[in-house]
């Protein structure tokens, strides 16, 4: 649960197919970072991986916040827009 006690990830598995614990462990760290910064996790993010600044945030806000960890790359995109930004993972910049 997320600590606004809402349900954030459901997984089921038929009985026949093995878990995969690294996957659930790689969400877990994703929820509790994506739920005290203002990132996302791209697919295959891992603890330490670079993070994307949410879309709400303005570049300008997210280079003040990210600053201490390497500031904020913006993304080249087809149509120029500087919406798809990096940040190094907040909690290990």
């Amino acid at each position: 649960h997320q600590p606004d006690k809402t349900l954030a990830l459901s997984i089921l598995y038929p009985a026949s197919t093995g878990r995969n614990f690294d996957e659930v462990l790689r969400v877990i760290d994703s929820l509790q970072m994506t739920a005290s910064h203002k990132v996302a996790t791209p697919v295959n993010w891992n603890k330490g991986d670079r993070c994307m600044v949410i879309p709400t945030l303005s570049t300008a806000e997210a280079q003040e916040l990210f600053k201490a960890t390497g500031g904020v790359e913006v993304l080249d995109v087809p149509s120029k827009k500087p919406y798809l930004r990096m940040t190094n993972d907040p909690k290990f910049g």
